[in-house]
Parts: C-alpha cells; sequence; structure tokens
C-alpha cells in the first residue's frame, strides 16, 4: 500500500470514528438541556450553571474522542499495511518474510488476517521444501538410470562387435574349406587324425550353438526389464499428476479463506457503523454478529480442506519415492543380466577359438592327406555347409543385439526426458525464497 493510500484510509476511518462521537456529544448535550430545563424550570440561575457544565463535559468528551480517532486509525492502517505488504512478500515468492509480532497477537479481525498469511505463508514454506527434497532425489534417481542405460548400451555394442567378428569368422572359415577342398592332393595316412579333428570341430561348434542360444535369451530378458522400467516411469508421471492436482486444490482453498477475511472484515466495519449511529437500541448489531460467526465456521471448515489436501500431497510424494526405489531395483536386475551376458559372450569366444584351433589342425593334416583327398573334399564340404549355418546363426544373433541396442537407446532418451522434467520442477520452485 502506498504511503498516500494509507494517508487516505487513515483519514476515512478518523472521519468514520469521530462523526458518530460528535453526534452522540450533541444528542446527549441535547437531551440534557430539556431534562434540566424542566427539572429547574423555577432556578434559571442554577440551570444555567449546570447546562454550562454539562456543554463543558460534552465538549471535553469530543475533543477527548476527536485526539483518539486518528490514533487508533493509525494503528488499524499500520496492521492493515503490514497484512499488504505480508501478501506481497509472499506472492513475490519471498517466503523469509516476517510479519511483527504485534501485529498477528491482535484479537481483531485485523489480527486474524495477519494470521492467516502468517500461516499460509508457513505452509508454503514446508511444501516449497518438500518439493524441493523430492525434486533432488528425482534427479538422483534419473542420473542413476541414465548412467547405467549408458554403460548397458556399450556393453551390448561390445557384444554386437564380438558376434559380428563371430559371423566374419565363419565366412571365412567357408572360404578356406572351398579353398581346402580344391588344394587337397595327399591324404592318405591321416585320415584317423583327420576324422577326430572334425569331431572336435562339431563339438566346438554345438558348444557356440549353445551359447548363442543363452544371448538370446538373456537379451530377451533385457527386453523384458526394459518394459518394467518405462511402467516405472509411466507411474512417475502419473504421481506427477496428481501432485500438481493437490497444488491447485490447496490454491483454491486459499482464495476461499482470503474471501471470506475480506467480507468479514467488511461486516465487521459494517457492524460498527450501525451499533455508533443507534446506541444501545441497535438491533442490526446482532444480525452482523451472526454473520460474522458463520462465516467463522467457514473459515475454520476451509481450513481443515486445506489440511486434508496437504496430507494427500504427503501421500503422493511417499508414493513418487517408492516408485523410485522400484525403479533402482529394476536396474539393479538389469545389471546382473549385463554380468551374464558377458560370461556367455566369453564363453562363445573361448569355443570360436578352439573351433579356429581345430580347422589349424585339420589344415595341417590334410598337407599329408593324398590318398584319400576324396573322402577330405566330401568332409571339407560338410564343414563349409556348418560354417555357413553358423554365420547365419550370428546373423541372427547380431540382429537380435541391435535390437536390444536400439531399446536401451530409448530407454536413455526417456531417463534425459524424466531428468528434463525434474529440472523443470527445480527450476519452478526456485522462485520461492525459503531460507
Amino acid at each position: 500500500m502506498s504511503k498516500f493510500g494509507g494517508f487516505c484510509m487513515k483519514r476515512k476511518i478518523t472521519a468514520m470514528m469521530a462523526l458518530p462521537v460528535a453526534i452522540m456529544g450533541l444528542t446527549i448535550m441535547l437531551i440534557m438541556h430539556f431534562l434540566v430545563r424542566e427539572a429547574l424550570a423555577d432556578n434559571p440561575e442554577q440551570f444555567d450553571n449546570i447546562y454550562d457544565l454539562i456543554k463543558t463535559l460534552v465538549i471535553v468528551f469530543i475533543v477527548v474522542c476527536t485526539i483518539l480517532a486518528p490514533i487508533i486509525a493509525n494503528s488499524i492502517v499500520k496492521a492493515i499495511e503490514a497484512g499488504t505488504a505480508a501478501v506481497k512478500q509472499v506472492a513475490a515468492g519471498q517466503l523469509t518474510y516476517e510479519i511483527d509480532g504485534k501485529f498477528l497477537h491482535r484479537n481483531d479481525v485485523i489480527g486474524d488476517l495477519c494470521k492467516a498469511v502468517d500461516s499460509m505463508k508457513n505452509e508454503l514454506r514446508y511444501i516449497i521444501t518438500d518439493i524441493n527434497t523430492h525434486t533432488q532425489t528425482l534427479l538422483d534417481s534419473a542420473d542413476t538410470l541414465d548412467n547405467n542405460a549408458q554403460t548397458t548400451l556399450s556393453t551390448v555394442d561390445g557384444v554386437e562387435r564380438a558376434v559380428n567378428d563371430i559371423a566374419e569368422g565363419a565366412n571365412s572359415q567357408a572360404r578356406d574349406a572351398v579353398k581346402a577342398t580344391e588344394n587337397v592332393n595327399i591324404m592318405g595316412d591321416m585320415l584317423e587324425a583327420t576324422n577326430s579333428e572334425i569331431e572336435r570341430l562339431t563339438y566346438n561348434t554345438t558348444i557356440m550353438k549353445e551359447s548363442s542360444e543363452r544371448a538370446t535369451q538373456s537379451l530377451a530378458e533385457l527386453k523384458k526389464i526394459n518394459d518394467q522400467v518405462m511402467e516405472a516411469i509411466e507411474q512417475i508421471s502419473e504421481q506427477t499428476n496428481r501432485t500438481n492436482e493437490s497444488s491447485q486444490k490447496i490454491k483454491g482453498a486459499t482464495d476461499m479463506i482470503s474471501g471470506i477475511a475480506d467480507e468479514t472484515n467488511l461486516l465487521s466495519l459494517n457492524a460498527s457503523i450501525e451499533a455508533a449511529r443507534a446506541g444501545e437500541q441497535g438491533r442490526g448489531f446482532a444480525v452482523v454478529a451472526n454473520e460474522i460467526q458463520h462465516l467463522a465456521e467457514q473459515t475454520g471448515a476451509t481450513t481443515d480442506s486445506i489440511g486434508l489436501m496437504i496430507s494427500e500431497l504427503i501421500d503422493d510424494s511417499e508414493n513418487a519415492v517408492e516408485t523410485m526405489y522400484m525403479v533402482k531395483s529394476i536396474v539393479e536386475e538389469q545389471s546382473r543380466n549385463v554380468e551374464e551376458v558377458q560370461s556367455i559372450v566369453e564363453a562363445v569366444i573361448d569355443a570360436v577359438e578352439a573351433s579356429v584351433q581345430s580347422i589349424s589342425s585339420i589344415q595341417e593334416q590334410s598337407a599329408q592327406l593324398n590318398d584319400a583327398k576324396d573322402e577330405i573334399i566330401n568332409v571339407v564340404e560338410s564343414l563349409s555347409a556348418i560354417a555357413e549355418e553358423n554365420a547365419a546363426s550370428t546373423q541372427e544373433t547380431s540382429a537380435a543385439t541391435a535390437e536390444v541396442a536400439s531399446s536401451f537407446g530409448e530407454v536413455t532418451e526417456a531417463a534425459d526426458k524424466l531428468k528434463t522434467v525434474a529440472d523443470g520442477i527445480a527450476e519452478t520452485v526456485g522462485a520461492f525464497v525459503i531460507e
């Protein structure tokens, strides 16, 4: 409120208080004049003395009331200005603003207004502090989710490269088998050794196939966990929406309290004016007083509604925290599955190395097999077919791995979006000063 506005309000209140007092004094003086004149009709001199005394007392009464009126009006204006300043500070986000204690201890409507504003400020500060805490938790969880997703994506990329190397090795194996078919000239005495090496190669190929199947199962499990992560993110979004709805309800209740306080103030002023005009015979004051009591009861009910809404907001925040714990558990399970995939890939690499060693041994023995080259050619053709099958299997595994990598890329994007939302919340509540 400006200084000019405060001055004008003080003058209005002073006028409202002084005018009824002056009218009352003049009325009393006239009544006493007629009463004394009738009582002392036979003694005019004594009547004049008593009448002068009455006039003097009435004038003194009016002067005293006129002097006290600006003082009382100034006190009322200062209290109103304090309440207005507090509301402006809260609206600007300054929740550290403190209202002077002398205004809070007033037992009139203005004191109730200051107490309501102070209570609203404290509740807002508690809510903003709670939102800041949970927003920081949300940011930390989003960072953890993003880091784990990046690590998993990097691991899946490594698996994909390893599978591509296996495919390239299988293709190279097929080419070497064709070349061996063309160059076999000596096969005789080493046929038995060649058959043994072929059996070892078949065994190693079986191990490689089993490892590939296990890798496929692990990738399917990773996809399932990814779906669970998405569900958890959706739950977080739902909890955030509910928190926003509760905040809107609190705002509505606060607006209602403000309206009731304004109406109560207006009714109090009307009651004072009516009582001053009518004196003891003023019956309108009782009606206004009853209306004030009704509004006070309505204000209490609204305050209870605000308490219930705040409880709902706290419950929603706790649900959001529980959801984040579930996300953490899912990510931990995801990490364990990644470790299992790494073990499987290592087993595949060992099997491939054993296959390469077996093939090298076959090539060394083939130089000495000349007499049985026709049979060896058939065996090498079989090896070529097996290599082609291995190449096809590794291509399928590579495609599945690429799909998993794409899914984790979506997880990373979702984590970034979650972090952006959390940053937005933090920026919004940062406009409030609570410390």
